[in-house]
């Protein structure tokens, strides 16, 4: 019994002996090791017990790859905390130039590289004290280090925080990174002096250059393939403990688009660049903040770069200034709010050749009489589709970029929409597409769809811009005595300005017809710009009508709105203005001052 107890405690130790020796190698640390050449060996499977005999204390700890055969990819580094210290841990190659440093975490926790990258060489392992306690006695109490080599794919791998050791990755295939270590003790001089160009030329952008830098950033190069163009899109996920910043930079480190709107957990997102084939683009990863719960092994990001055929009715960013627009080719064009403060400028110029691309229905350069050779002016009707959750609107600016147009009053998810405003030949205009500072964190990633249609302008038809009160009557329309004019209260909230010219004293009567959910207020102004007097409308729907003996002639100016700036209401619905001559007195339904 004794014997078979023996042998089966001996099959045992023998067990245990061969499942130590195939798993980890155990190693207790041998001071000094203070320095490089006096670094204890360790290798790629190994757990180290060792302590600091002081604040000062290094234990460095050479580890030779050279002659390493296996597949594995990467190494993970995973140091113990010690109380009442916060250590740190160093990478070296065998020049002993610093690879990769982390020191994220405070007294007692844990320090971890996640992924430097195995390469058949020498590396150095440097444990030291960031801080310690006052009270801290040495030597602490002992450290554990564990390394692992892994074997991994499509996935991040340090040291990457330079362009000159970006991964490279492929088009559409998703990246797996880590936000560590989560601090640099060194700054990228490429990626200072990029950002400090970029801010120079987009002022508006809120960076904190300082804050930025002190982050460690994760690089990646991408190569699109022999093409003329690409649609290209950018997704960056992460977790909730972390606040990303995403940067796209090109071949030469000049930044392209830089995006940190979206805070904890969002993530951030570039979409529709159009960028050129063939060429190395660059994109930058860091973490710009974390919260209190932070794991760099649970807290990852997942990188993919898109890439789209290139199609004509899609904006073209960067297209966030009058210079940049992206030329309307299409009645559609299809475009993105990225970040939630972008803008979107789209040009326009009205010549033959536009309008025969653009408008189907154009057929000819004949004016309103018929002779041949004259180009009358056009009605442009712009309408920005509704998207769930994205409160849109639009400007329309002239050829300075000057506003002459703000279509603003459909609140989130609604159509944004102009009727008819005018437009002539041989000028240029912009649309800039716009969203409200109240838009949610996934905007970037809705598509807007922007309309753009042409008709003749019919006569006696208003034409915007017709808003601004000036004594510059050109920038009203006219309106013809005993002839009338058809016209929009568009967007809700409009005011229309129109002069006409009185050529005799007399009694005369103005009327604007009534419209669903409209109550209309007409006012009406002498030569000189004095008030002559108004009417409303008496109740919604309903026509306004003012009556009065005018003693002075020339020209007088008439003003339409709406009393209630009500925007629930049909965009192509129209009123119909008239002013006549009358004999006797005539109220109708409105009353005259």
């Amino acid at each position: 019994m004794n014997i078979i107890l023996k042998m089966c405690m001996l099959v045992f130790i023998i067990m245990l002996s061969l499942s130590a020796g195939c798993g980890k190698s155990r190693i207790s640390e041998n001071e000094p090791n203070n320095h490089f050449n006096q670094a204890n060996i360790v290798e790629e499977e190994s757990l180290i017990t060792g302590n600091f005999q002081s604040a000062t204390d290094k234990d460095t700890y050479k580890l030779d790859l050279r002659a390493y055969s296996g597949d594995k990819n990467i190494l993970r580094l995973t140091l113990s905390g010690v109380k009442g210290v916060s250590t740190q841990i160093s990478i070296f190659d065998e020049r002993y130039k610093l690879l990769t440093r982390v020191s994220d975490f405070f007294m007692n926790q844990d320090e971890t590289i996640t992924n430097l990258q195995l390469t058949k060489s020498v590396y150095y392992i440097q444990l030291s004290i960031e801080r310690s306690s006052s009270t801290i006695s040495f030597p602490t109490e002992n450290y554990t280090l564990k390394i692992s080599a892994l074997k991994v794919k499509n996935t991040e791998i340090e040291p990457n925080n330079t362009l000159a050791v970006a991964n490279e990755i492929e088009p559409n295939t998703p990246v797996t990174g880590y936000f560590n270590p989560f601090n640099t003790p060194e700054t990228s001089l490429i990626l200072e002096q990029s950002l400090k160009n970029y801010i120079k030329v987009n002022p508006r952008v809120n960076i904190d250059l300082e804050k930025v830098l002190k982050q460690d950033i994760d690089f990646f190069r991408v190569r699109l393939p022999e093409q003329e163009k690409y649609n290209a899109s950018i997704v960056l996920n992460a977790t909730e403990n972390v606040n990303v910043i995403l940067i796209l930079l090109d071949g030469n480190g000049k930044i392209i688009e830089y995006r940190n709107n979206h805070g904890f957990g969002s993530g951030e997102g570039i979409t529709n660049l159009t960028l050129q084939g063939g060429r190395y683009y660059y994109i930058g990863v860091l973490g710009y903040e974390r919260t209190i719960n932070f794991n760099p092994l649970n807290d990852t990001y997942t990188l993919e770069f898109k890439t789209h055929p290139f199609t004509r009715d899609q904006e073209i960013e960067p297209n966030n200034n009058m210079n940049s627009a992206t030329p309307i080719v299409s009645n559609v064009m299809k475009g993105y709010l990225s970040p939630v403060t972008d803008q979107d400028w789209y040009k326009l110029t009205i010549t033959p050749v536009f309008m025969s691309a653009i408008d189907q229905s154009y057929t000819g350069m004949t004016d309103d009489s018929g002779a041949a050779g004259q180009r009358p002016d056009r009605i442009m009707h712009v309408l920005l589709k509704g998207v769930e959750g994205i409160d849109l609107m639009f400007e329309i600016t002239d050829e300075a970029g000057q506003v002459v147009k703000t279509i603003n009053s459909a609140g989130a998810g609604g159509d944004e929409e102009i009727a008819n405003f005018n437009v002539s030949f041989g000028k240029t205009y912009y649309i800039v597409v716009k969203g409200a500072p109240n838009n949610t964190s996934e905007s970037y990633k809705k598509q807007y769809q922007l309309m753009v249609k042409f008709r003749d302008r019919q006569p006696n038809e208003e034409g915007e811009p017709n808003d601004t009160r000036s004594l510059n009557f050109s920038t009203y329309n006219q309106i013809k005595l005993d002839v009338g004019l058809t016209a929009y209260i568009s967007p809700g909230g409009d005011v229309d300005y129109f002069y006409v010219t009185i050529p005799s004293p007399g009694k005369y009567e103005i009327k604007v017809t009534g419209i669903p959910k409209i109550k209309f207020k007409v006012e009406v102004f002498d030569p000189e710009d004095f008030a002559i007097g108004s009417a409303i409308s008496r109740d919604e729907g309903k026509p306004a009508l003012f009556t009065k003996v005018f003693t002075s002639t020339g020209l007088h100016y008439i003003v339409v709105r709406d009393t209630r700036g009500n925007t629930h209401y049909n965009h192509s619905m129209k009123y119909f203005l008239t002013i006549r001559k009358v004999e006797a007195e005539n109220p109708g339904g409105g009353e005259s001052q």
